[in-house]
């Protein structure tokens, strides 16, 4: 077991910090939700800022591992700016100096206030209302990458045996862990009684869950009880077209605002893969809602 704490860093100080390493604290997030006046603005209480800043301090002189997470919405999407200023547009600039070219311009500019194409289906995340009028906004729907049909012989031998299996993966978040975590999963199988398509580092075949590096989705999906995954728009929106309910384990950004989206539609399953197996892949109403 890892533990992990997010804090806002007030009244974390040295001390406190020292002591998080002596109890093995593996990890600290501390919430930043902005710069300074718009961070400070949400909390209520003026220093909030300077003490999460001043946490982070005193983290990395206990040693222990650390990291700041953020939340975006109308006072902190500033930092959006400066984010893709120090890194996509100094990566950018480097490129651009290395073919004989100036410095390209502000890449939040260019990508959020120009002409913007919202790649997303429109029945799962339609424009919000308050577009700026006259501005060019395209929502082509969701872009798909036109994938192999045919699966690998070990997947479609699994998928053919039994019945329909539930999907469980997380994309690109990484897994310090996959042992334990395909530990956990066999264990929920066995305990639901269902069979589990485990996409993962390596392939491989424990009990009731077939271990998968890659994996069509747009083939298993669809001959899926249920798909299990981290909320990014592509496999939310995969799922969604395959017609087959879905729980979302969000880890970061927009992860959280895809789920909220299904919740609202009425196809998000429980956050729980027995329950998953029991209730979420068999109710009928949800099946069809989500199809």
């Amino acid at each position: 077991m890892r533990a992990g704490v997010t804090s806002g860093g007030r009244g974390l100080d040295g001390e406190r910090a020292r002591a998080a390493k002596r109890a093995g604290v593996d990890s600290v997030s501390i919430s930043l939700d902005g710069l300074e006046a718009a961070h400070d603005r949400q909390r209520g209480v003026r220093g909030s800022f300077a003490a999460g800043l001043s946490a982070l301090g005193h983290l990395r002189e206990a040693g222990v591992p650390f990291s700041a997470n953020s939340q975006v919405n109308r006072l902190s999407f500033a930092i959006g700016a400066l984010g893709h200023r120090l890194g996509v547009k100094a990566h950018l600039d480097r490129e651009r100096h290395q073919l004989g070219l100036p410095p390209g311009p502000e890449t939040w500019d260019h990508i959020l206030y120009r002409n913007l194409v919202v790649a997303s289906e429109p029945a799962l995340a339609p424009l919000p209302a308050d577009v700026r009028p006259g501005r060019w906004v395209l929502q082509p729907g969701a872009f798909y990458l036109e994938e192999d049909e045919a699966p690998q012989a070990a997947v479609a031998a699994f998928v053919e045996e039994g019945p329909p299996p539930v999907y469980l993966g997380f994309g690109s978040m990484p897994d310090v862990v996959p042992g334990a975590t395909l530990g956990w999963v066999t264990r929920a199988a066995d305990a639901a009684e269902v069979r589990v398509v485990l996409q993962g580092p390596q392939a491989g075949r424990s009990g009731r869950v077939l271990t998968v590096p890659e994996v069509s989705h747009r083939w298993l999906f669809p001959r899926c009880a249920g798909v299990v995954h981290h909320g990014g728009a592509g496999t939310t929106a995969r799922a969604a077209r395959c017609g087959v309910p879905q729980v979302l384990v969000p880890h970061v950004t927009d992860q959280f605002y895809w789920r909220e989206r299904l919740r609202r539609l009425g196809v998000l399953g429980r956050h729980d893969l027995t329950v998953v197996a029991r209730r979420t892949t068999t109710t009928p109403w949800r099946v069809q809602r989500s199809q």
